[in-house]
């Protein structure tokens, strides 16, 4: 009987004064837990996963949601860095082009 995927091993990403834990579905700021709806949430967490990568919007797309469904891409990038309540600091994260 198929089963929703679970993630059994935490994955915790490190980078500035940000903590980012995918299984408990949390992004920190010098340990202040900041609220992000799901879509950024897992926008995020693909490109941390990735850093140093190039990843496109089609990739994050078709990884991340069914084919049929409508993804509001841009507010799913912009949303994390307005919820820091900082613009410049997420920039190297979520650089866009």
């Amino acid at each position: 009987m198929p089963t929703e995927p679970s993630i059994s091993r935490d994955r915790v990403f490190r980078f500035g004064p940000f903590e980012l834990s995918e299984r408990q579905a949390e992004l920190r700021q010098s340990g202040v837990r900041i609220k992000l709806q799901e879509q950024p949430f897992r926008v995020l967490v693909e490109l941390v996963a990735n850093s140093g990568n190039l990843v496109s919007r089609e990739e994050l797309h078709k990884k991340l949601w069914p084919a049929d469904t409508f993804v509001d891409l841009t507010s799913a990038l912009t949303q994390p860095s307005a919820s820091c309540g900082r613009r410049s600091t997420m920039m190297p994260i979520t650089r866009t082009t």
